[in-house]
């Protein structure tokens, strides 16, 4: 079973309607109890930092996170979820996080005049060089 974290700020509906469209095996809204068991657990989520840590210690989940990782089991974090994983973030002020991946999430700074941080949107993107993303090198934008 693969166990789907709730934190009530978090796209729930498009992550279990996607592993059920590719055939995931039998995916659930979990709880505390069921970490122990799963064997695999995702933490989507929308939102502030300090908003999803609060829901995780709220709902008891923070230690069998925590416990869950340290067995092995494997943890996917989207979006914000994977932000909950790092040891702090300054997102609002200074929070703590699971702390499974070293690390602190830190406010970008904008390198141009004018230039708005965080960029939301999309972006032309042009490689410089050859890589396993883009194997063709320099060219065109995608």
């Amino acid at each position: 079973m693969i166990a789907v974290i709730d934190m009530g700020i978090s796209n729930l509906g498009s992550v279990l309607r996607a592993l059920e469209r590719v055939g995931a095996p039998l995916a659930q809204k979990a709880g505390p109890a069921d970490l122990a068991r799963a064997a695999a657990v995702i933490l989507p989520g929308v939102g502030a930092f300090g908003d999803g840590m609060a829901s995780l210690a709220a709902q008891g989940l923070i230690e069998p996170l925590c416990q869950a990782a340290a067995s092995g089991t494997p943890i996917l974090g989207i979006c914000l979820g994977m932000q909950l994983l790092a040891e702090a973030s300054e997102e609002h002020g200074t929070h703590k996080g699971l702390g499974l991946v070293r690390g602190r999430l830190i406010r970008l700074q904008a390198t141009r005049p004018r230039a708005r941080v965080p960029n939301i949107g999309w972006c032309d993107v042009a490689p410089t060089r050859p890589g396993t993303l883009f194997p063709t090198g320099a060219g065109g934008a995608f």
